[in-house]
């Protein structure tokens, strides 16, 4: 891995972070137990482990996913067109 994409890998990680903190923290850590339980995935291992992540949140929050989708989107701002972030979200199923 190179110094770029270990940025690139906080970045995303610290967003999905912020967004799921801002929907609750007893949200925040039944995702964090569920990934931990069910993939092994830790934290800092989110940018690596989307389609994770994405089962997950999917299963716990259903037709809401979108909503949190988005949010990453917007959270992310100038960034979501770069490559790297692109390429995140089409993994978490956003257009």
């Amino acid at each position: 891995m190179n110094q770029q994409h270990d940025a690139d890998g906080a970045i995303m990680t610290f967003v999905i972070e912020k967004v799921l903190l801002k929907i609750g923290k007893p949200e925040y850590d039944t995702v964090i137990s569920r990934l931990e339980t069910e993939y092994g995935c830790h934290i800092a291992d989110y940018h690596t482990r989307l389609e994770d992540l994405k089962h997950v949140l999917s299963d716990l929050f259903g037709r809401s996913y979108e909503t949190i989708l988005h949010e990453i989107k917007a959270e992310l701002g100038e960034f979501s067109s770069q490559r790297y972030y692109v390429e995140c979200l089409r993994k978490l199923g956003s257009d």
